[in-house]
C-alpha cells in the first residue's frame, strides 16, 4: 500500500511537471543563401512545451512588423512561417524566431545572405 501511494505521488508529480514545460523549437539552418529578387521562406516549429504558444519574428533583434508586399507571417497552433518577398541586399540579416509560453521561451536564429542582383527585364522597342 505504501509503495502504491509513493508511486501515485511520483506519477502525479511527473505528469504535473510535464504539463508545465517551456517551449523547445526545432533547429533551423544557421545560414541561408538566397538570390536577390526571390522569395525567402522559413518555418519555426515548437516541438515541445505546453500550449498556447506566442511567436515573434525579429530581423537583427528588431521586431518584424507586417508590411504588405514585403513580409508575410503565418501562425498556427505550434508553427510560424516567415516569408520575405522580392529579396534585395537590405534583407541580408539575422532572422530570429522566438516562441513563448507561460513557462519560458526558446529562440532560433538564421543568417540570410542575399546574393546577386535581381533579375531585370528590359523591353526592346
Amino acid at each position: 500500500m505504501i509503495l502504491l501511494s509513493i508511486f501515485l505521488i511520483f506519477l502525479c508529480c511527473f505528469v504535473f511537471q510535464s504539463l508545465e514545460s517551456p517551449p523547445k523549437l526545432s533547429t533551423i539552418a544557421p545560414l541561408r543563401f538566397q538570390n536577390a529578387g526571390s522569395k525567402f521562406k522559413i518555418a519555426c516549429f515548437a516541438e515541445e512545451g505546453q500550449k498556447p504558444f506566442e511567436f515573434e519574428w525579429r530581423q537583427n533583434d528588431q521586431i518584424i512588423s507586417m508590411k504588405p508586399y514585403k513580409y508575410q507571417i503565418d501562425i498556427d497552433d505550434d508553427t510560424s512561417h516567415l516569408a520575405i518577398l522580392n529579396l534585395d541586399a537590405k534583407d541580408s540579416a539575422n532572422y530570429s524566431c522566438i516562441v513563448r509560453n507561460d513557462f519560458g521561451f526558446d529562440s532560433q536564429t538564421t543568417i540570410l545572405k542575399v546574393k546577386g542582383l535581381p533579375k531585370t527585364y528590359y523591353s526592346i522597342s
